[in-house]
């Protein structure tokens, strides 16, 4: 920001009659009082190139947290889509999946591209009309990196609290003579031959008794749970 003092200066100039000084003398020593009020002022104000050069090191420390939090927001989104399944193609949780992990990696792509502009501009290679550090192009990437990546933070949280309840897996209690036992899931599938073949349930002590398979020949029977 520039200041200008020469309206104020010809203020006093023009008044500077009406002012009640001891001699000229005075008034020069209040005139040049004020000029150097005006210069320890521009002095403390005036921008050095260290500070364009610490400017651009906050934006860069800042685009560099964003791409850190948004790389490892797409890495707990692939293993979150791997471990919950894929939703049905064009379905509303499908492009809520679609859009997360787009905005994951446009805000990555965009802090890249603020990290790549201040380097280049900070070497002189690019916008030689500017302060060698100057951070004005880097404004918007920056907004729209954060911006992006709270929205994919939130849609993927809003992911993970509306996930389907999973089943829990259906199978069975063998008991097998002998005294053996098996815990299977899901169907199972019987095979061979036998005389007396009776499948019982322990809960409800419901019994389907099979026909002996005919001498020579094996059957097989499949059982699903309910």
């Amino acid at each position: 920001m520039t200041f200008d003092f020469e309206p104020a200066k010809k203020v006093i100039n023009k008044h500077l009659a009406d002012l009640e000084f001891a001699d000229d003398a005075a008034k020069q020593s209040y005139i040049k009082s004020f000029d150097s009020a005006v210069a320890l002022f521009k002095s403390l104000n005036a921008i050095a190139p260290e500070d364009y050069r610490h400017a651009a090191r906050i934006a860069v420390d800042m685009s560099m947290t964003l791409i850190q939090i948004a790389l490892a927001g797409l890495a707990a989104f692939v293993v979150f889509t791997q471990s919950s399944g894929y939703p049905a193609f064009l379905s509303p949780r499908f492009f809520m999946l679609v859009f997360t992990g787009l905005f994951f990696f446009v805000s990555i792509m965009l802090g890249a591209i603020v990290v790549s502009g201040i380097w280049k501009r900070g070497e002189g290679r690019e916008d030689s009309t500017s302060p060698r550090w100057s951070t004005t192009s880097a404004g918007g990437p920056i907004g729209w990196q954060a911006l992006l990546g709270v929205a994919a933070v939130i849609l993927f949280g809003y992911l993970v609290l509306s996930r389907p309840g999973s089943q829990t897996a259906k199978g069975f209690a063998l008991g097998l003579p002998g005294g053996d036992r098996f815990i299977t899931s899901g169907e199972i599938i019987i095979s061979g031959q036998w005389q007396n073949l009776c499948i019982v349930s322990k809960d409800t002590q419901d019994k389907a008794q099979l026909p002996p398979t005919k001498s020579g020949q094996t059957d097989s029977i499949a059982v699903s749970p309910r």
